[in-house]
């Protein structure tokens, strides 16, 4: 059975030459009036759909607001669930008090991870996929956040999870690159 990096690098080479891949994050607590989205490496705020039977504004079209982010691969120890950081540069007024108001409520701050592809921006062809922060820290204009994926991955076996190849929402993969992800899973 193909590992996670295998499968993942085997999505990203059936990708189309002509289409670029669109990272984005949308950041959840139940203290926000509304979600904070993020996209990366692009110019200007953008506008993309979400996924039918997502927790917010399932099936909307919304707007991103153009934040550069970068995320390490998740690192895996044994026994533990897989965790990552992520690091958002510049960010904006009004997210840094977000983040800091939610540290204060006893809930953990929710973080979904979605690829969009340039030709098709009306629904994510890869995620979501659900992190939980668990550390954040503000340093002038950028925040690091360290977030777990709450499901438990397999070092022993080195397999991936049941399901990780479709999207976390259940909506059938619709993108080639999600489709070769899912095959190479199994």
């Amino acid at each position: 059975m193909p590992t996670h990096n295998e499968a993942l690098l085997e999505a990203y080479a059936s990708c189309p030459p002509s289409a670029r891949v669109i990272y984005t994050l949308e950041i959840w607590q139940v203290s926000f009036a509304e979600p904070a989205r993020v996209v990366a490496n692009v110019g200007d705020d953008m506008i993309f759909g979400i996924e039918p039977g997502a927790p917010r504004d399932a099936g909307a079209m919304v707007t991103f607001l153009a934040c550069p982010f970068t995320a390490d691969y998740p690192e895996q120890r044994e026994g533990q669930p897989p965790s990552t950081k992520i690091k958002i540069d510049n960010v904006n007024r009004e997210l840094v008090p977000l983040i800091r108001a939610a540290l204060g409520v006893r809930q953990y701050i929710q973080v979904l991870y979605r690829e969009y592809l340039s030709s098709d921006l009306t629904e994510p062809a890869y995620g979501a996929v659900e992190f939980e922060l668990r550390e954040v820290q503000v340093v002038g204009a950028s925040l690091t956040l360290r977030s777990i994926r709450p499901f438990v991955w397999s070092p022993v076996a080195k397999t991936v999870p049941e399901g990780y190849g479709t999207p976390r929402y259940g909506r059938p993969c619709t993108s080639s690159a999600c489709h070769a992800a899912r095959d190479a899973i199994g």
